[in-house]
């Protein structure tokens, strides 16, 4: 019998590429970065403020200051920002603040379709989330805090 136990300290990583580069060098793995590493745990404990502040503190940096790289005897500065995030639905739930289980009665944040509905349903205009719909949807929760 084998038995299989979880991990108490499950390490998540955070990478980044420079979205400028060439397609042909986007494509290596060695243009994917480390950015940041924490346990999974922390956000629970300390929350996404506390556990990304390092690295917010690092981008803000690179935006306000740039990096300076070194090209044919010259010297240029590059200033940074962050274009795109990406991640996994579980990675963008959590730090969006949207319902991390997918059992949820409507589990897209693209649309309102139910659950029930999900292996059945066609497209219509009238289900995409809009901002008038978020909003209506804000006003309809009591106030928990």
């Amino acid at each position: 019998m084998v038995l299989i136990k979880p991990c108490i300290r499950s390490i998540i990583c955070i990478y980044y590429q420079c979205e400028a580069l060439p397609n042909w060098l986007l494509s290596k793995t060695e243009n994917t970065l480390l950015a940041l590493c924490y346990y999974a745990e922390d956000v629970k404990d300390f929350g996404w403020q506390k556990v990304l502040a390092p690295l917010l503190r690092d981008l803000k940096h690179l935006e306000e200051h740039g990096l300076d790289l070194h090209f044919d005897n010259a010297v240029t500065n590059f200033r940074v920002c962050v274009s795109v995030l990406t991640g996994d639905n579980l990675f963008l739930n959590s730090i969006l603040g949207f319902v991390e289980s997918f059992s949820a009665n409507f589990p897209c944040r693209h649309c309102t379709v139910s659950k029930a509905d999900f292996q059945t349903f066609t497209e219509p205009a009238c289900s995409v989330r809009t901002r008038e719909l978020h909003d209506e949807h804000v006003n309809q929760v009591p106030n928990s805090y």
